[in-house]
């Protein structure tokens, strides 16, 4: 996905797995957490990985290259405007009108990270992780009008900003270095 420009990849490590004898120094209980959001808003009695949600309304297998790709193909274009301007300190954020309202996530993360792993199934290998989400947090309520929100820079190399309506769908999105 680093080749396609309009696609943002955010690798969301869970922490479900650091039970196995090895903590995954990446995992976010954040990361979880919006895991099992996701399943119970799509129908799911439980998470699974590698799982890849398209948009906050489709999910497939994430190592299956047809589904990911029919997915991606499916997937709606963005509804709503939003512009973020990262300084060293700070980040604005900027969300323009739109027909319905939402939350307002920063994620701060990283471009990549190569973790040798000590044990469970991936034990003795060396994993190389891309977009690897370092931070996630919700910034701010949209109520559909022009908002501005002004906060602090994340932990993570880039950042993101995410507008999620209530239903869980993605409808606008931005990055900065």
């Amino acid at each position: 996905m680093a080749t396609r420009p309009d696609i943002l990849a955010l690798s969301l490590h869970v922490t479900y797995w650091n039970r196995l004898g090895w903590r995954d120094p990446f995992s976010l209980q954040a990361a979880t957490d919006r895991q099992r959001r996701y399943a119970a808003s799509l129908g799911h009695s439980q998470v699974y990985t590698p799982q890849l949600v398209v948009q906050g309304q489709r999910d497939v297998v994430g190592s299956n290259q047809a589904a990911v790709m029919a997915a991606l193909a499916a997937a709606a274009a963005l509804r709503v405007l939003v512009s973020i301007e990262a300084e060293r300190d700070r980040v604005e954020i900027v969300v323009g009108a739109g027909a319905v309202g939402g939350q307002i996530w920063l994620v701060g993360f990283d471009g990549r990270h190569i973790t040798a792993v000590a044990r469970g199934e991936n034990g003795g290998r060396r994993l190389s992780h891309t977009h690897v989400v370092r931070s996630l947090a919700p910034v701010g309520v949209w109520q559909g009008t022009v908002a501005r929100v002004s906060t602090a820079r994340p932990d993570g190399e880039q950042v993101a900003v995410l507008v999620q309506a209530a239903d869980g769908a993605i409808i606008g999105a931005a990055t900065a270095a």
